[in-house]
């Protein structure tokens, strides 16, 4: 199984903090940790129109709300 893969699964298990390090206290940022995973996985499909632009990713790691980001519904190929 492929990395991003493994990571994909855990993703759409609702399982996100599986992919921060042990050693980071990430508690106080769920939220944030997962806004950030699901922007990782935006800009990494494989068809170039379902990416964002690097000024969208710019208003997405800018807005407070995680619940900003778009979900991910496709398995992201990187090409």
């Amino acid at each position: 199984m492929t990395f991003t893969k493994q990571r994909w699964k855990l993703h759409k298990r609702g399982m996100h903090l599986e992919l921060v390090d042990k050693a980071l206290d990430h508690n106080d940022y769920d939220g944030e940790v997962k806004k950030m995973i699901e922007i990782a996985l935006l800009c990494i499909q494989a068809s170039a129109g379902m990416r964002p632009t690097l000024s969208e990713v710019e208003v997405l790691l800018q807005t407070r709300s995680p619940d900003h980001v778009a979900p991910v519904t496709k398995f992201p190929i990187v090409i």
